[in-house]
């Protein structure tokens, strides 16, 4: 079975994701997304709108267009759904048409399918269910605040991401207005989680792996060769693969976040009443 990730933000389902990519092109026939990877993403906040009207800046709405080869996405303003679920909806809608048409995809499903939970599991039921966690929450909220705050959610060799970041750690940055970002990513990765036990419940199969366990080549290739069953899925790689994979950065966030006391306080309290333990 191919997989489909079930992934909050932070937990390195990007590498496990990307690394998988060919295997499942060629053995199941998966299709890319064209234009941008994570189809339940609900908005692009790198291409925006300026409403001269209200003189306000919007993110774009990240809208699937069939075309003749694949799925495209498209960024859009105004808007076409009201929220999410709605968006959700309609993005499967899709992917159910273009699957009686005999075309399936390689997706990601980000922290948003938390809002549809049902629809999702049975749409991707042909699927093996793969949810990333990481066991250490306060430095997965740190680290999805940090790079909220930098507009860097990746690091990689091959672009100008590490003189970004290497400047954003010279910096520093100040985290402001957080604490409703924090409560729900808290929320929708809880709901994620407790998906587990609702998948096995239907006698679908789903494999939990940790952030943690993933800290070197080695153990991510043998994490893959588990979830795809074939410890030979990695002769599927191009011979560039370790330029373009995703750098997992060892961060100090007391030295990189200015106001690391008061935000470390409050994701502690926040981690506290949600009892966001993994």
């Amino acid at each position: 079975m191919s997989p489909f990730f079930l992934s909050p933000p932070r937990t390195r389902s990007t590498v496990l994701y990307e690394l998988t990519a060919n295997y499942v092109k060629q053995k199941y026939g998966l299709l890319e997304i064209k234009n941008h990877s994570e189809l339940f993403l609900q908005f692009n906040s790198s291409v925006v709108v300026t409403n001269h009207r209200v003189n306000q800046t919007f993110p774009t709405e990240m809208i699937p267009l069939v075309y003749d080869d694949c799925i495209h996405m498209h960024f859009i303003y105004p808007y076409m759904f009201k929220n999410l679920k709605e968006r959700n909806l309609h993005k499967l809608d899709v992917l159910r048409q273009e699957k009686e048409n005999g075309r399936n995809y390689h997706i990601k499903g980000t922290l948003q399918v938390s809002e549809t939970p049902k629809e999702i599991i049975e749409f991707f039921s042909d699927r093996h269910f793969v949810i990333t966690k990481r066991r250490n929450t306060l430095d997965q909220l740190l680290s999805l605040l940090y790079a909220k705050e930098t507009r860097q959610f990746t690091v990689r060799q091959l672009d100008n991401s590490m003189r970004t970041h290497a400047e954003n750690l010279s910096n520093g940055v100040v985290i402001s207005d957080y604490e409703e970002v924090a409560r729900a990513v808290i929320k929708q990765s809880q709901a994620i989680y407790n998906l587990e036990s609702v998948i096995h419940d239907k006698g679908l199969t789903c494999s939990v792996v940790y952030y943690e366990d993933l800290n070197t080549t080695e153990k991510i290739f043998t994490a893959l060769s588990t979830i795809l069953d074939d410890a030979s899925w990695h002769h599927s790689l191009p011979n560039d693969y370790e330029n373009n994979l995703v750098i997992d950065m060892k961060m100090d966030y007391s030295k990189a976040i200015v106001n690391y006391e008061e935000v470390k306080s409050k994701l502690l309290d926040l981690i506290e009443e949600y009892q966001f333990y993994v």
